[in-house]
């Protein structure tokens, strides 16, 4: 938590599948020149590594979302460290 007195919005987006209609959400961040951030998949990251480019070129945050998007629950702690 970043505590603050003025009122703000984070802006993020999981992207984990596919990058179908990517391109016109960040035509639509661009044109109001609003940052956003990206929590990816290492798989889709791994699918996509322009897109991850083209997402870090743009000024836009990258974050983590595990490397498969499985269930925490089902891991083991190893598992999870794994997919972190």
């Amino acid at each position: 938590m970043i505590r603050t007195s003025e009122r703000v919005v984070a802006v993020t987006f999981n992207a984990a599948w596919n990058d179908v209609g990517l391109g016109s959400i960040l035509d639509d961040l661009a044109r109001r020149h609003t940052p956003a951030t990206f929590f990816l998949t290492g798989a889709f990251a791994d699918r996509h590594p322009e897109v991850v480019r083209k997402l870090a070129a743009a000024g836009h945050g990258v974050g983590n979302h595990s490397y498969s998007h499985p269930y925490f629950t089902d891991l083991t702690a190893a598992g999870r460290r794994r997919e972190v």
